[in-house]
């Protein structure tokens, strides 16, 4: 992070299926970007599986651009 910034985290988001393509996550993310600048926070921020097509459509078309390219080892 850099000095003076402040992150809102997005940890998990997920709609139960009778509720799906309804623009419900659409709805939540709105309001959590609300609510994050009238916190002042000057980022949001989540992550998903780079073979999760549908969170990878939902984020970008609300703004939420990729930055970072993560991996890992486990033995």
């Amino acid at each position: 992070m850099r000095a003076q910034e402040t992150r809102l985290m997005i940890h998990h988001l997920t709609v139960h299926s009778p509720f799906q393509r309804m623009r419900v996550s659409t709805a939540l993310i709105t309001e959590v970007k609300k609510y994050a600048i009238s916190l002042d926070v000057s980022s949001i921020v989540t992550s998903y599986a780079p073979f999760n097509a549908h969170s990878a459509a939902l984020f970008s078309r609300l703004g939420l651009e990729p930055v970072l390219t993560f991996a890992e080892w486990r033995p």
